[in-house]
């Protein structure tokens, strides 16, 4: 049978790291802090979206190569393409970490590219909703 498989070995590393986040998260969600999955963030409604912090989550070593921009992840050997070296696209990945909302990015991004602020929102939510994909971020605050 061809195709992906929709399972992932986990170390035994990544196994406890991931243990210890859903028993934080369920702790969390018991003191009535609201939790959701990663897989949740693609049916968050734009307003809620908006007030996501992005952080990244693995300790990558960015690399420009050839056009386009790899995360070399330090525990791995693997290298993994995150996006074309594009002016926006390296402006939004700029703003990671550095305690701004998708929609400040957004702002930002709008002016700087003379976009409409919809268009800027839109570009950051698909440009972050890849890296999660990709497993280098992820939301750095509690929203909801």
């Amino acid at each position: 049978m061809e195709g992906k498989s929709r399972f992932t070995i986990l170390s035994r590393r990544g196994f406890f790291k991931s243990m210890v986040g859903e028993v934080v998260s369920a702790v969390e969600e018991y003191q009535g802090k609201p939790q959701f999955r990663l897989s949740d963030l693609w049916d968050l409604p734009d307003d809620l979206f908006a007030r996501i912090k992005p952080a990244t989550i693995a300790r990558i070593e960015i690399v420009t190569d050839d056009g386009s921009v790899w995360g070399q992840f330090v525990d791995q050997k693997k290298r993994v393409l995150l996006f074309e070296a594009k002016k926006e696209n390296l402006f939004v990945f700029e703003k990671i970490n550095k305690d701004l909302t998708i929609g400040e990015i957004g702002k930002s991004l709008s002016t700087e590219m003379r976009w409409d602020e919809g268009q800027a929102f839109s570009f950051v939510k698909r440009l972050f909703l890849s890296l999660v994909e990709l497993r280098v971020c992820v939301p750095g605050n509690q929203i909801g």
